[in-house]
């Protein structure tokens, strides 16, 4: 379940473990972001991770354990086994805005978009800096960045008549971090009658 700043999580005891953890990949590393040892984990328990950087893709994995304690010896232990979930991978904000309407006008064509209905928490991001980039590309073309903007639309003033152009747009959290891709629009710019000036005799 994930909302924009927090990932929940349904971590299920482990048959056996008296330790569980939810870890999360940082640099090649696994660090540990919750713990819970003994009787204080139930069945199931619902964890939120929260502070998560919107637009950038983590990895999270849930470990239990079997350790086993010596009573004789403070702060010593044995870990007799450790399990591993299959690693969980979760990206904040993922959801992209979508192309709605693309208008070829006569300089220029007009590109808008809007925010999915069901993106119910875009207003708690909203006006945090957050902007789009709309992606341009020809039919044989690949795709390249053309603007930056804060608006839900943009007109793209370099383009040529008898053209076929693609777009697609995504919202941008930081210079890193961004959302997906929308899915790609076209327009085709038909090329204009040359007016006739000739009188007729």
């Amino acid at each position: 379940m994930l909302d924009h700043y927090r990932a929940t999580f349904l971590l299920e005891k482990s048959i056996g473990a008296n330790e569980h953890y939810i870890e999360y990949n940082i640099n090649n590393k696994w660090i540990t972001i919750f713990e819970a040892y003994g009787e204080r984990f139930s069945e199931t328990e619902l964890i939120d991770i929260n502070n998560l950087d919107l637009g950038k893709e983590y990895s999270f994995r849930g470990v239990a354990r079997l350790v086993r304690f010596y009573q004789d010896r403070e702060n010593d232990y044995k870990v007799l086994k450790t399990q591993y979930s299959p690693v969980v991978k979760v990206k904040l904000g993922a959801v992209s805005p979508n192309i709605s309407k693309i208008v070829a006008k006569d300089k220029y064509n007009l590109i808008k978009w809007k925010e999915p209905k069901n993106c119910k928490k875009f207003k708690r991001f909203k006006g945090k800096n957050v902007k789009y980039g709309l992606y341009r590309k020809t039919a044989n073309g690949k795709y390249k960045h053309i603007k930056t903007t804060s608006k839900l639309e943009c007109k793209d003033s370099d383009v040529k008549d008898g053209k076929t152009y693609y777009y697609r747009v995504k919202r941008k959290y930081t210079k890193k971090n961004s959302s997906d891709y929308s899915k790609e629009k076209k327009v085709v710019r038909l090329v204009k009658k040359k007016a006739n000036n000739k009188k007729k005799k």
